[in-house]
């Protein structure tokens, strides 16, 4: 019956979040019962490890070198001097529509 209880009272709780435009609090609310409850245990999976080395190929080159495949246009997109990314770079072949 406890179990039960609680189910009633968070979502009576994560609902009076939405209610009153709190989607922050409401999410907390949400997220603090399913990591609590005793309910689809089966779901719960211990976190991944965390990698050691880059994932290589393509996401290497955008995350390492700042090379992006725009429509098959592949270029180095320079940064700025804040370290952003120059997003007035027309690309390889002088394409409006590159970044």
């Amino acid at each position: 019956m406890t179990t039960h209880f609680n189910i009633i009272s968070n979502a009576t709780q994560v609902a009076a979040a939405v209610a009153s435009g709190d989607q922050t609090d409401a999410c907390n609310k949400l997220a603090t019962y399913y990591a609590s409850s005793h309910t689809a245990q089966w779901l719960r999976l211990a976190a991944p490890r965390p990698g050691s080395s880059t994932v290589g190929g393509e996401v290497d080159e955008v995350r390492v070198n700042d090379t992006y495949d725009f429509y098959g246009e592949v270029a180095r997109v320079p940064r700025e001097r804040d370290g952003g990314l120059d997003w007035h770079f027309y690309g390889p072949v002088g394409d409006d529509e590159f970044m």
